[in-house]
């Protein structure tokens, strides 16, 4: 696929570890564990810690969709779309109708694909955002464990 469609290597190899490990991108979404939403182009008043004040996503219409976090776990994305509860997250959380290209995404960088979530996600309380790309233990996946004050959390997207 790679020499056949340049426009694709282009996209593709922006997950690809570029160097301190990892290759990514933070998604424009946050997970509120402890409400079970996740929340695709937040406002300020979402981020209850280390939050905005600069009028983030202003203008852009906010989509919150709800979840419940039975059987999840950290999976293979191939393990994690056979459990009901876990597909409807995945799909919400990626916005994809069928999530399983991350799978062939994963096999472009010769990595299984997989999916993070927080430990005992049942029971967690706190907002994480969403991350997708390939981390230095050769793992293409995607999660939404990291906490708000962490590096790979979104503030909104610039757009050219």
């Amino acid at each position: 696929m790679k020499d056949k469609v340049p426009a694709a290597k282009e996209v593709l190899d922006q997950y690809k570890d570029y160097g301190p490990g990892y290759g990514w991108h933070a998604q424009n979404t946050i997970v509120d564990w402890k409400g079970q939403r996740i929340i695709h182009y937040p406002k300020d008043a979402d981020f209850p810690n280390d939050g905005g004040t600069n009028n983030i996503n202003q203008g852009k219409q906010q989509v919150v969709l709800g979840f419940k976090p039975k059987d999840f776990g950290d999976l293979t994305l191939e393990e994690a779309l056979k459990k009901k509860e876990f597909e409807a997250y995945i799909k919400n959380l990626t916005g994809l109708r069928d999530p399983t290209i991350l799978i062939q995404i994963g096999n472009y960088f010769q990595f299984p694909t997989r999916i993070w979530v927080p430990d005992n996600s049942s029971k967690a309380k706190h907002t994480t955002s969403a991350w997708l790309g390939c981390l230095s233990n050769n793992l293409f996946n995607f999660d939404a464990l990291n906490l708000l004050d962490n590096n790979y959390a979104a503030r909104g997207v610039r757009r050219p």
